[in-house]
């Protein structure tokens, strides 16, 4: 186990997921073992998973378990303003589509 990772989460917590996942408790444990996964979900009120597969400044792999879900590689930071050029997602977006960061929503838990 990841003994920095765990040692961040609150007992209450583990004990809460202890009781709550019964004997998924031990894989939930072994996750944390796991390299970290990230992802976002497009916010498709405002684009459409396609327009955002044109435009997205970096590389983006779909969630098969997510209809607007992508993982996306480690280095990229995306709401932190340190992914690549995040203005030509502007320049590549047809003129009505709102390709602001709050097109997709970044998720930053554990993506089984």
């Amino acid at each position: 186990m990841d003994l920095d990772r765990l040692s961040a989460l609150p007992q209450a917590f583990l004990h809460r997921m202890e009781d709550m996942l019964g004997d998924d408790f031990e894989p939930f444990l072994a996750a944390y073992e796991q390299p970290r996964t990230y992802g976002l979900r497009v916010n498709t009120a405002k684009i459409s998973c396609e327009e955002f597969e044109q435009i997205v400044p970096f590389e983006v792999k779909k969630i098969p378990w997510v209809s607007n879900g992508y993982f996306y590689n480690e280095d990229v930071r995306p709401s932190r303003g340190s992914a690549p050029d995040t203005s030509m997602m502007r320049k590549a977006a047809p003129p009505d589509a709102l390709t602001t960061r709050q097109d997709f929503i970044i998720f930053r838990n554990q993506v089984p």
